[in-house]
């Protein structure tokens, strides 16, 4: 089994950390379209290329949110 691909959603290459702790939900609305539209934006950029697999543990930390959010946008 491949290791899980990191998304990111800044140039740099590195997801920023949520600001003083405040989940991307309470950023920009509820988590799953956050999470999506990060998602879609690295499949866009091909950043993740076709047939890649995500780990929803892996994503879910790096956004810092629960599975569900994970499993809701994807």
């Amino acid at each position: 089994m491949a290791d899980p691909i990191p998304i990111s959603r800044a140039k740099g290459g590195a997801t920023p950390a949520p600001r003083g702790g405040a989940s991307p939900a309470s950023r920009s609305g509820p988590a799953r379209l956050a999470v999506y539209a990060a998602i879609r934006d690295a499949i866009v950029r091909a950043e993740l290329p076709p047939g890649a697999r995500l780990s929803e543990n892996e994503l879910a930390e790096q956004f810092g949110v629960s599975r569900t959010p994970i499993r809701e946008a994807l």
